[in-house]
């Protein structure tokens, strides 16, 4: 039986779908519970429910939206806000195994990134889901070589072949690399025929593309992910406290530098007023050596 495993990272996702994202991928009726989250570097999120840890997520999605397209920022082209990953086992697996699996991964290779990871349990296979913030905790960006990009499923692949046997590694790699040669070879303009892949992956890869939270940045009448008014308005709620905060951030800062300007212009008349003391000073005692 071929041994299957799945894993897609989007390197330039719509920058403006991140809370989108974040919404669709914490749906609650895909989890299984508040288990199948975990936060990665972004502990102070947690919450007692899963829907209030849903509304939280979804709010810093956006907050770090609009910080991330007001940066500075050099070069052209559209600000990367965020980067999404999906990886899936051949199977169902349980979430706890599956969040353990995720997490390891991550600490692995963006162990200083924050990250949210959503276990799904309303397919086949078991999937998991990741948002990950382009701005480290160290304040500089994610930057990823194209060696690195390139085999990041070949490193979800070795997590999953020492959890499950180094066959299921063997086989991904393999299949890549005849995925490669059917590529260069069709572009050669040879017949060959194409790889055979599992239809239940295939199927799956189908579902996630037109559902995957907004990815084509619109949304179509068959592709519409917040539907009800009340979900829109739910949406225009969160957008509007995000800015609110982002405003109300920048305000506290300025106040912050008005009281630090203002206690300098104290300290500063203080020193004046001591000046003028001691040359008042200096001035009686020149006066009473005069009239000695």
């Amino acid at each position: 039986m071929t041994k299957q495993i799945f894993c897609r990272f989007t390197a330039k996702p719509n920058a403006k779908a991140s809370a989108q994202n974040m919404k669709y991928i914490t749906r609650e009726r895909a989890l299984d519970g508040q288990k199948s989250l975990f936060l990665h570097n972004i502990d102070h999120l947690q919450a007692t429910t899963t829907r209030e840890m849903r509304t939280n997520l979804t709010a810093f999605a956006e907050t770090r939206m609009i910080e991330e397209k007001h940066a500075p920022r050099r070069g052209a082209g559209e600000t990367r806000t965020h980067y999404r990953l999906v990886v899936s086992f051949d199977k169902k697996e349980k979430t706890e195994k599956a969040r353990e699996m995720t997490a390891e991964f991550l600490r692995e290779n963006f162990s200083k990134a924050r990250a949210v990871a959503a276990v799904h349990q309303d397919t086949e296979h078991t999937h998991v889901h990741v948002w990950i913030d382009a701005r480290q905790i160290d304040g500089k960006k994610i930057d990823l070589d194209n060696k690195t990009f390139k085999t990041i499923d070949e490193r979800w692949a070795k997590i999953y072949g020492h959890e499950y046997g180094a066959e299921y590694e063997h086989q991904h790699v393999l299949k890549k690399l005849e995925t490669r040669e059917y590529k260069r070879n069709k572009a050669q303009g040879k017949q060959v025929e194409k790889p055979i892949r599992d239809e239940k992956q295939k199927n799956f890869n189908e579902r996630e593309y037109k559902n995957y939270g907004i990815e084509q940045g619109t949304v179509d009448r068959n592709q519409r992910v917040i539907t009800a008014e009340g979900n829109e308005i739910d949406r225009a709620k969160q957008i509007i406290d995000a800015a609110q905060r982002a405003i109300g951030d920048t305000i506290s800062r300025v106040e912050d530098l008005y009281r630090s300007i203002a206690e300098l212009g104290r300290q500063y008349e203080n020193e004046l007023q001591q000046d003028k003391e001691v040359n008042r000073g200096r001035e009686r005692e020149r006066t009473l050596e005069i009239e000695r």
